[in-house]
């Protein structure tokens, strides 16, 4: 993955980290904030891990949410 490509995951973990949190604290209500936290950064982390081997990612945001 080149480094544009990675500014672009992380410039969109940025912006959508507060609605990914709430999607999953919806999800899973039992769940803390800061376990939804975590569940977003591991899900970024094996996202990121992934598109290594597997290429570029042509909508990013649905790709996220399927993921979690």
């Amino acid at each position: 993955m080149d480094r544009d490509a990675k500014s672009e995951w992380y410039a969109f973990f940025a912006s959508e980290g507060g609605r990914l949190r709430r999607y999953v604290r919806a999800r899973a209500q039992r769940l803390s904030r800061m376990d939804a936290e975590d569940v977003v950064s591991e899900v970024m982390l094996s996202m990121l891990s992934r598109a290594e081997k597997t290429g570029p990612v042509e909508n990013l945001a649905a790709y996220a949410y399927r993921s979690i």
